[in-house]
């Protein structure tokens, strides 16, 4: 603990946020990595309509992912400050409070998912032909959830341990199971390095379960992990039971970020309808489009949430330490990688837009020309996007919650909501990929006034002392 100290004290800046974030950054990316295998894998091995599907299980997973992550964080928050405070028994209790949490949600979301499968998949905007495919992958998913929740919630209080590479690790065999498997469960036939295997032509289903497989593989890992002792964490039976207390501490840590995801999945359902409204006889392959896109603006965005993972403890505690130079020069750097990262990431994108787009549709080149050009509207302000997340994180670390709040939720649900509802509705498919960099755009000049004024005042708390 000392030692962590002295390096958020002491250590040159640029070193500290390489060292904390680099970990991070590849488990974002890698996570973002996963559901893109998939769509690939879906796209060449059946085809557009399924990929088209597969923007309806996004969201799907996500209104999931939310729920794990509402235990996840709510009880991380708490594990780490049991940590701190070396209350290692209070730590066992909440860590089998997560468990026992993690397993009620299982069972209620798996059993309604089931049991209401096609309402589910027809509220969240899925077509007739879309239904076979989406239907598919449901089912595996719905059965198999209970890996996808323990593998969130046990990388979670890991993560909380201060097991940062542990964490990417487990990210990257989760990662490279699916790349391995998905081919074998979907194509029926494989060609690797001259020789023909014979895979087993599963298609939507075997996508599905060679997702669930690669989170029950790292599932199992977890378990070793607690298993063996290798983390704080001792658990037996008697920690794995509810205690309200701890049940309220934990959801009202983790209904923000819940709420933060609820927000993602209603921008992502208005872009579905905008394009369900829009396309006309074209929706299926309009909806094929925008998967992909929100998949490949994903991927470039991850990395992003990793350096803030670096950026915020560095900020939050030289504040809390009276050393603004040293926040000051946390921001400048934050700023700078997240910047290089998006102009990166829209460099690859402007220059291989068309490459990109024909890995997930093959075999129609008007699509892959259509998506090319859409893709490329969409993402033509993201180099000014990477320090808005840096901003809102500041304000986080240095306890303007408030602040932060508004700035998380100004690109998406203020600014990017209802230009994609209303220029959609004036200008059709071009209308909707040109609210993206609008929303951009807007939400950097707003952000970069209040970046502006906080930097004042942090410089004249800095006088003052």
């Amino acid at each position: 603990m000392e030692k962590r100290k002295q390096m958020l004290e002491n250590e040159k800046i640029q070193v500290l946020l390489y060292s904390l974030s680099m970990p991070a950054i590849i488990g974002m990316l890698v996570r973002a990595m996963h559901n893109v295998i998939d769509t690939i894998f879906i796209g060449q091995g059946i085809g557009k309509i399924a990929v088209a599907s597969m923007a309806i299980i996004l969201m799907i997973q996500m209104l999931g992912m939310a729920v794990a992550q509402t235990i996840s964080i709510g009880g991380g928050s708490l594990v780490s400050r049991c940590f701190g405070a070396c209350k290692i028994e209070d730590l066992n209790d909440t860590v089998g409070n997560m468990f026992f949490l993690t397993l009620i949600a299982t069972i209620i979301i798996s059993t309604l998912g089931y049991i209401y499968i096609d309402p589910i998949l027809r509220f969240f905007g899925a077509s007739d032909a879309m239904m076979p495919y989406a239907r598919e992958y449901m089912v595996v998913l719905t059965l198999g959830l209970g890996c996808f929740f323990f593998e969130i919630v046990g990388t979670e209080i890991i993560r909380a341990e201060g097991h940062a590479n542990m964490v990417m690790r487990l990210m990257l065999l989760a990662s490279v199971t699916n790349l391995v498997l998905d081919p074998f469960f979907i194509f029926d036939k494989l060609n690797i390095l001259g020789l023909e295997i014979n895979g087993l032509g599963m298609g939507m289903t075997g996508a599905a379960l060679a997702t669930i497989l690669a989170e029950g593989v790292t599932c199992l890992y977890i378990l070793y992990y607690f298993y063996h002792n290798k983390g704080v964490a001792r658990i037996n039976l008697t920690h794995i039971k509810l205690k309200f207390e701890k049940m309220k501490e934990i959801f009202a840590i983790g209904i923000s970020h819940f709420l933060m995801q609820a927000a993602m999945i209603t921008v992502i359902f208005a872009i579905n309808w905008a394009v369900k409204h829009n396309s006309g006889a074209y929706e299926d392959d309009m909806l094929a489009i925008f998967s992909v896109i929100v998949r490949v603006y994903m991927l470039i965005l991850m990395p992003l949430y990793g350096v803030l993972q670096g950026f915020a403890p560095i900020a939050g505690f030289n504040y809390g330490a009276n050393n603004i130079k040293r926040v000051l020069k946390a921001t400048h750097e934050a700023i700078k990688a997240n910047t290089y990262i998006c102009i990166a990431g829209f460099i690859l994108v402007m220059g291989f837009a068309e490459p990109i787009t024909a890995l997930f549709i093959k075999d129609d080149l008007e699509l892959v020309k259509t998506g090319a050009l859409a893709m490329r509207v969409v993402i033509i302000m993201t180099p000014i996007v990477g320090f808005q997340m840096v901003v809102s994180s500041l304000y986080q670390a240095i306890g303007k919650a408030r602040a932060a709040m508004v700035l998380a939720a100004l690109r998406q649900m203020i600014l990017l909501l209802p230009l994609v509802l209303i220029l959609s509705k004036f200008y059709g498919i071009t209308g909707l990929a040109a609210a993206f960099p609008i929303s951009d755009f807007i939400a950097a000049i707003i952000t970069a006034i209040m970046l502006y004024y906080e930097v004042r005042l942090l410089r004249k708390e800095m006088a003052a002392q």
